[in-house]
């Protein structure tokens, strides 16, 4: 019993860890998608104005 409370309480550990590296991730992925955005819509400026020319 002491071995799986153990193993139990090792594996509430993990998954917290886990959690917290998800979230990180996901506020990293949010803020390149904000980036690619951006760069996305200068970059079609830009080209809309090669087509007026």
């Amino acid at each position: 019993i002491n071995q799986l409370r153990s193993a139990l309480s090792d594996l509430v550990g993990v998954v917290e860890n886990f959690q917290e590296v998800t979230k990180k991730d996901a506020n990293r992925l949010e803020k390149m998608g904000k980036a690619y955005t951006k760069q996305d819509k200068c970059a079609a400026k830009k080209i809309g104005q090669l087509e007026v020319r």
